[in-house]
């Protein structure tokens, strides 16, 4: 079904532009990145030299995981194109313009090499475990084992 001018009105001068994106999961996996704060978190401690432009790095960092999870294929070429597919979904989530070199596999190689600094990698887990993880001070008085039974199905191996 289509738009129709009806006989006694002019077409408008202004069009309409639909795309047609194939999103999967992208939506809840984007949503579980950013509600995990892994994007503020890499923003705010890595530190970017004066040429990097386009996207930041941990909005390059939570695309990449989301390609990783929803395509389950690690290879960073391949990331761009995909990228490149859901432009205008990436686009609208993230609140950002990405341009087209903002996933190259050089500027993802780019990217391992500065989150594998060790003093990077220290101060990112530090953030993020901060934020993941919570420790409680439980009662030690009393222990409590369970035992769990498990079932074998297979003969078992013959002593000589």
């Amino acid at each position: 079904m289509g738009f129709v001018t009806p006989p006694d009105r002019e077409p408008s001068q202004s069009t309409l532009t639909l795309t047609n994106e194939q999103i999967n999961s992208i939506p809840l996996l984007l949503g579980v990145i950013e509600q995990m704060g892994i994007r503020d978190v890499i923003d705010a401690h890595v530190t970017l030299h004066g040429a990097w432009q386009g996207a930041s790095v941990g909005t390059v960092v939570s695309l990449w995981l989301c390609h990783l999870l929803a395509e389950r294929d690690h290879r960073l070429m391949a990331v761009r194109d995909w990228v490149a597919e859901r432009t205008q979904t990436f686009n609208t989530l993230l609140a950002i313009t990405l341009r087209d070199t903002d996933c190259t596999d050089d500027r993802l190689g780019h990217v391992l090499s500065m989150l594998g600094d060790e003093t990077t990698q220290a101060t990112l887990d530090g953030a993020l475990l901060g934020q993941w993880v919570r420790v409680y001070r439980l009662p030690t008085e009393t222990m409590r084992l369970d035992r769990t039974s498990v079932s074998v199905y297979h003969d078992p191996p013959h002593d000589e």
